[in-house]
């Protein structure tokens, strides 16, 4: 009877650590996403301009191999993430896991974005930041119309209108995430860093 009752607080005690560290794992790699979402916001707002919203430099993000630019651009942008966000610096593993994070995110998202729904949802936002209101049916389904017959006509405003949507979308996860849009985060992250005695006379 006592091996019975060993055996059982042994088997409960294995149960809780492998529980813990499932859960410990899942908290800790939270930040693969997190990173992703910065890391392509930064890309973008670094390199898409009105007539390239989707720049090369984003597109090689998709790449299961990244080129010496791109990964030399994500390391970085990975060991800053990392200090700043969760305390650390960059350990072995990092890279590979946000690598394909990354890679991972992008692809859902270019996904999403080629969606006819997702466009719906992208005029409805557009008209609301444009005019304040909100959009009617009738004006959706006329604006709705416009864009699908020039997106199944023309291959480069299909790109184009891919890569508008994708920014949106990706801009408001960042917002939805970090509470800023990226070019805000990085405002508050120098003033954050400014030296006390500067952020005084610049508030001045």
């Amino acid at each position: 009877m006592l091996g019975i009752v060993t055996l059982l607080v042994i088997v409960g005690c294995i149960y809780w650590l492998y529980r813990n560290r499932g859960a410990t794992a899942g908290s800790e790699r939270q930040w693969i996403k997190t990173f992703a979402i910065h890391h392509i916001n930064e890309i973008l707002s670094l390199y898409a301009t009105g007539s390239d919203p989707m720049p090369e430099e984003a597109a090689r993000l998709l790449e299961h191999r990244l080129d010496g630019a791109a990964q030399q651009s994500l390391i970085v942008s990975l060991g800053n993430y990392l200090r700043e966000q969760c305390g650390r610096n960059l350990q072995r593993g990092d890279y590979e896991l946000a690598a394909k994070g990354v890679r991972d995110l992008l692809s859902a998202e270019v996904r999403r974005a080629n969606s006819f729904e997702t466009l719906r949802s992208y005029i409805r936002a557009m008209h609301r930041d444009d005019t304040g209101e909100e959009i009617t049916e009738e004006q959706l389904a006329a604006y709705y119309k416009e864009i699908v017959a020039d997106v199944k006509s023309d291959e480069t405003a299909a790109a184009h209108m891919l890569g508008q949507v994708l920014r949106f979308n990706i801009e408001a996860m960042h917002v939805n995430t970090f509470g800023l849009s990226y070019w805000d985060y990085v405002k508050a992250k120098r003033r954050r860093n400014e030296p006390d005695h500067l952020r005084a006379v610049i508030q001045a």
